[in-house]
């Protein structure tokens, strides 16, 4: 059985507890994520980089901007970034 491809995910809240456990798990299974955090900007660091470490691509989307017409096209940006 081949693996399933790779998807993509933008958990609320990575930097800590339940968002946190939940990028690393995507990440780990082959997901690439964006993460968004309110006022947990290092701990929001260390979950990007430990998603690269897995060699995932990864993003994480800074509180002041986040709006909502454009979160949308942050996350695509985030994803396509070069490495």
């Amino acid at each position: 059985m081949s693996a399933a491809p790779a998807g993509r995910a933008l958990i609320t809240g990575a930097g800590r507890r339940l968002g946190r456990a939940m990028a690393l798990h995507m990440a780990r299974r082959g997901d690439d994520v964006t993460g968004h955090y309110y006022d947990s900007e290092t701990a929001a660091a260390a979950v990007v980089a430990e998603n690269r470490a897995l060699g995932r691509k990864v993003g994480e989307i800074d509180p002041q901007r986040l709006f909502r017409d454009e979160i949308g096209r942050i996350a695509v940006e985030k994803m396509h970034a070069p490495d």
